[in-house]
Formats: structure tokens, C-alpha cells, sequence
């Protein structure tokens, strides 16, 4: 059982290229994010935001701070539809796993 986020391990990193429907990994597996701005992004790394997300032990999507820059702790199951606008940021998500 992971009980820390220093017990997770960054193994395998995937990019969201759609948030028209809610984003959950083909796997099934629950997730951390990474939130990336692009040139001309209003966000700058250390900024702090909040989408709507599923995290694992909430019953529905809630907001979820996210620091920009950063793998997020929070594990989550889903992203929300429209939760980050793609166009002037990149969302990057971890699968949970160990080794």
C-alpha cells in the first residue's frame, strides 16, 4: 500500500492531449499530474491552481489545488472535462505504480 508520496516513484509519464471528456489513463490506473505552461501561458511555475478532479478517496470531482511545475501529490482517478485549457498549458500524468 503507498501511504506517502515519497513511496511513489515517477516511472512512466503520458501527456493529455484532450480534456473534451473527463481524462482518466487507458489502464485504469489512478494518476499524478504535472501541470506545464507554454510560451505565452498566464501560469508560471510556483503559481497555484485549482481544476476539478476525482481524487481517489473523494465520492465525486472536488477542486484540487495544483501547484504549476510540479508532480502534484494528489493521486487522482479522473480530470475533469475542460479542467485545464490545453491550449496554453500541457498536463503530463504519472500511472501509480511501484517497483
Amino acid at each position: 500500500m503507498i501511504n506517502t508520496f515519497e513511496s511513489v516513484k515517477v516511472l512512466k509519464v503520458g501527456k493529455v492531449d484532450s480534456l473534451a471528456t473527463n481524462f482518466k489513463p487507458a489502464s485504469g490506473k489512478s494518476f499524478h499530474i504535472l501541470i506545464a505552461p507554454k510560451a505565452g501561458s498566464e501560469l508560471a511555475p510556483g503559481d497555484v491552481v485549482v481544476i476539478s478532479a476525482k481524487p481517489v478517496k473523494n465520492d465525486s470531482a472536488v477542486e484540487v489545488p495544483i501547484v504549476v511545475g510540479d508532480w502534484n501529490p494528489t493521486l487522482l482517478e479522473f480530470i475533469t472535462a475542460g479542467a485545464v485549457d490545453l491550449t496554453t498549458d500541457d498536463v503530463f500524468y504519472s500511472e501509480v505504480d511501484t517497483y
